[in-house]
């Protein structure tokens, strides 16, 4: 079955990007985005109203205005309890550009993150990262 990926990250090149190599990629049916993560919660409670498919995976990123990856996660950790729909959105993956040990640490440990990866450079590290994570 195909997956609904959605990304929340703020940069809009590497949202670009993304697609492009997502759209090659047999196993993706759809790449749903957010800016940060008020927008992320806005649409996933408006896709759980509408009926609508909610995604498979979801790639948070870490640094965005707004409302930041750990306060995106954190609120979404009390919609999952809500929510049982929302449980059914796994892996849940930090998807960042920071290398900081505190950052991975206090991702791993909320509890709903299954991951932790450093943003890939290059259009086929991203392809094989989709791959490793999604199939």
């Amino acid at each position: 079955m195909s997956k609904v990926l959605f990304f929340i990250d703020d940069d809009e090149d590497f949202l670009y990007v993304l697609s492009r190599v997502a759209n090659k990629l047999d196993f993706i049916s759809e790449i749903q985005t957010a800016k940060h993560g008020k927008a992320a919660l806005d649409t996933l409670l408006s896709l759980r109203e509408a009926g609508k498919r909610l995604p498979d995976t979801m790639f948070v990123d870490l640094n965005m205005p707004v409302m930041d990856g750990f306060e995106f996660l954190e609120r979404f950790k009390k919609l999952r309890e809500t929510y049982n729909e929302f449980k059914k959105i796994v892996p849940i993956i930090m998807l960042t550009s920071s290398r900081e040990d505190s950052d991975k640490k206090t991702a791993l440990d909320m509890g709903i993150v299954e991951n932790y990866v450093i943003k890939p450079a290059g259009i086929k590290n991203l392809e094989n990262m989709l791959r490793d994570l999604v199939q």
